[in-house]
């Protein structure tokens, strides 16, 4: 990356307005610490990123999807939720996610799963989506600390553009 892209990237970086959603009974009713939070926080840090809001919220799909909908409306660049998008019958996360968006980013999803798949086929078990609601990119994170650092290592490098394409600043667009 030329010098110039990289200054560019941690400009946006450092500019990004973060959301971090932990969907949880668990972590919610307070019987277990927020692994995937520290997770987020840190590997979002190492990169230059703050978060600037973050909540817990349980497996409920109404408390779900009004919090998104808070963060979209509050002009969030990104949000990050982890948990709940599993098979399980509580895991309702991808569900509230479609509820908000206006366009899904597949590719996102594709390529957090593909990075999980190296490590190990459960990640196909994974229905964490992604998509756009007006100028905010909502991702799905998965609900282990391990699923966590996988996916959101994988996509890093690409949320810059996203951001320019989203936002219209990209001249290629």
């Amino acid at each position: 990356m030329s010098k110039d892209k990289k200054e560019k990237y941690e400009s946006i970086y450092n500019s990004l307005k973060v959301g971090v959603i932990t969907v949880s009974d668990r972590v919610y009713n307070k019987l277990m610490e927020d692994e995937n939070y520290l997770t987020i926080k840190k590997i979002l840090e190492d990169t230059g990123i703050k978060i600037s809001y973050y909540s817990v919220v349980p497996d409920e799909l109404e408390l779900i999807e009004k919090e998104l909908k808070y963060l979209v409306e509050k002009e969030f660049d990104l949000v990050l939720t982890n948990g709940g998008t599993g098979f399980g019958p509580r895991d309702l996360t991808p569900e509230a996610t479609k509820k908000v968006i206006t366009k899904e980013t597949p590719g996102i999803s594709e390529l957090m799963r593909y990075e999980g798949f190296k490590n190990t086929p459960k990640a196909a078990l994974s229905r964490a989506i992604s998509g756009i609601a007006n100028k905010t990119l909502i991702i799905n994170l998965p609900g282990t600390p391990k699923g966590v650092k996988e996916s959101l290592t994988a996509i890093i490098p690409i949320l810059p553009h996203a951001y320019e394409m989203i936002n219209q600043l990209s001249a290629r667009h």
